[in-house]
């Protein structure tokens, strides 16, 4: 599994890519050769009815463990994304979605491949990372906390079948909205990561959520085979 993030600094542009192969890969886990360190600690005793206390340094055998891939919290956990969105919602940026769904088959069809077909589990996904990502705060394919790709729990979740998977991930702000789909393909196109994503031959299946929080668009592509 692969990740690329891509900020264009001096504007608000942010995206990022994650490409997988076989779902049932997992991260390897390592242990570190045991440490020590040392601590200070109060160490007390009564003697004629007075108590003494004194403070030591003691040392301590310390076992870190290294996990690869796994984030760490900065922020407080956030609430578990719902697999309960309403069909209507995933939908209300259909004109965009739609479009950027026409792209995606016209770069395909241009490369000689086969067309995506366009599910509504995989657009309920790509709304639900899209909505979560900007009412929790964060960008990023992983959700704070979380060692998993939040699409792979989604998919899980919503009991989606597939053996390969991939997901881009954008957010702008200042587009106007009638090019947003048109204006993100083409950068996604310009990115060979982006690129990857939606010509790869492994997807059979395309889902695109849009998300609009303030000045924000965030708009999300959810691939399966």
């Amino acid at each position: 599994m692969t990740a690329h993030l891509v900020t264009r600094l001096g504007s608000a542009l942010v995206a990022a890519v994650i490409t997988a192969g076989l779902a049932l890969s997992t991260a390897p886990v390592e242990a570190a050769a045991a440490t020590s360190r040392t601590h200070l600690v109060w160490r007390c005793a009564t003697r004629h009815h007075v108590r003494h206390c004194v403070r030591v340094r003691v040392r301590i055998a310390w076992h870190p463990v290294v996990r690869h891939a796994v984030v760490k919290p900065t922020t407080p956990k956030p609430k578990p994304i719902s697999s309960q969105v309403a069909p209507t919602v995933a939908v209300s940026s259909s004109g965009a979605v739609g479009q950027e769904v026409a792209l995606v088959n016209r770069e395909r069809a241009a490369a000689g491949l086969s067309r995506l077909q366009e599910t509504q589990a995989l657009d309920l996904i790509a709304y639900s990372r899209a909505r979560d990502m900007a009412t929790n705060g964060y960008f990023a394919h992983y959700r704070p906390g979380s060692s998993t790709p939040a699409v792979l729990e989604l998919l899980r979740g919503y009991g989606v079948a597939f053996n390969w998977y991939g997901e881009n991930i954008i957010w702008e702000s200042g587009q106007p909205a009638g090019s947003l789909a048109t204006y993100f393909n083409t950068w996604w196109m310009n990115s060979p990561e982006h690129k990857a994503n939606i010509l790869s031959s492994h997807y059979g299946h395309i889902g695109v959520g849009i998300y609009v929080s303030g000045a924000r668009v965030y708009m999300v592509e959810d691939f399966t085979n």
